[in-house]
């Protein structure tokens, strides 16, 4: 009887040490704040490598986003502020935009190029719009 008194114990205190740790990392996780100020980072260097036609360092940007994108899809999918799960919406305002663009690059046509980043800001705004914060303006430099 001992050992299963034991057993409960070391399985009840382990219980409260994994809820410790996970309180922890949830004290450090950054918020989709954060997370959006990460997107509007890479969406500025995006922009900047289209107006230098550097298309190379545009890829990687693209690459860049949807990593911040699938990161805040796993930590943030049902956040208090968005009218829908990121599951919904990141593929219904930003993947398709993202792989146009990645398209457009292949041809190197950097009118094409600079429209498909046009869209991929549209849709930005579209997006903050639909979530009510339409206050939060992307530019289309």
């Amino acid at each position: 009887m001992k050992i299963i008194y034991a057993f409960f114990l070391a399985v009840l205190f382990l219980q409260c040490d994994m809820k410790k740790q996970n309180q922890k990392i949830d004290d450090i996780t950054p918020g989709l704040g954060e997370y959006m100020a990460i997107v509007e980072y890479h969406h500025n260097n995006l922009s900047a490598a289209i107006k230098k036609q550097n298309y190379q360092r545009a890829d990687y940007e693209l690459d860049e986003l949807m990593e911040v994108f699938e990161t805040m899809q796993k930590l943030h999918n049902n956040h208090e502020k968005l009218s829908q799960p990121l599951e919904k919406l990141l593929p219904q305002f930003m993947y398709s935009k993202i792989e146009n663009i990645r398209a457009k690059i292949k041809t190197k046509d950097s009118i094409s190029v600079k429209n498909a980043f046009k869209e991929l800001t549209n849709n930005c705004n579209s997006c903050h719009a639909v979530n009510k914060m339409e206050f939060i303006i992307v530019e289309n430099d």
